[in-house]
């Protein structure tokens, strides 16, 4: 059985060097299966586990373009098993695209606890920027609301604006204070009344993610 599973990652392996990036595309998910059937194979160097992990990712975005989440869900978690020796600083954006893309994947055939555990795995290095952080959190965001949890999901919104610098909104808003900015808004409607459609398009990546947010 273990020779089998060599003699099919070494098959696999071989699509993968001999094909031209066009004809990849084709049997892309074919070859990265026979691959996947003796990960060690692919394990001798980081730059082989680099390879392997990058493997799953574009195997599993294929996945994705197929709507078939749980087989996208697995190239996935394939290439976050060959992390283990990569250190996080050297291969970045390579671990923020697995996990983000797993935890979306495990959101998507609604396995929470999955999910979770990929979002707590690389929140966990907690060195994030902002822009990377962000659409982790408004998977969980977005889970929590579609389970009813809105107290919860409230609460990670007002982080996530807070985080991006807006301030929270308050519990108890004066009468005043909701008369003032409601008559803002209706100034800005009348004074925009025909023309909405003549402004630029926004292009503030803050304001984009607060909008985000309140959807």
């Amino acid at each position: 059985e273990e020779d089998r599973q060599l003699l099919q990652a070494k098959i696999g392996k071989s699509i993968v060097d001999q094909a031209s990036p066009e004809e990849l595309d084709g049997v892309l998910l074919l070859a990265v299966d026979l691959c996947n059937s003796d990960p060690s194979l692919f394990a001798s160097s980081p730059k082989d586990e680099e390879h392997f992990a990058q493997l799953n990712l574009r195997a599993g975005k294929q996945a994705v373009q197929n709507s078939a989440f749980s087989y996208a869900a697995v190239y996935f978690m394939s290439g976050i098993g060959a992390l283990g020796n990569l250190p996080f600083e050297d291969n970045r954006q390579l671990h923020v695209d697995l996990y983000g893309l797993a935890s979306q994947a495990h959101y998507c055939k609604g396995d929470t606890d999955k999910m979770n555990e990929c979002l707590d795995a690389v929140l966990s290095f907690g060195s994030l920027t902002v822009e990377e952080s962000f659409p982790l959190q408004m998977t969980r965001c977005k889970s929590l609301y579609v389970r009813h949890q809105y107290n919860e999901a409230l609460a990670l919104g007002q982080k996530m604006l807070k985080d991006i610098g807006y301030k929270p909104f308050p519990k108890k808003a004066p009468m005043p204070y909701v008369i003032k900015e409601f008559m803002k808004t209706k100034r800005l409607l009348k004074k925009y009344d025909g023309k909405f459609l003549d402004l630029p398009l926004m292009t503030d990546k803050n304001r984009l993610r607060a909008i985000k947010v309140f959807k």
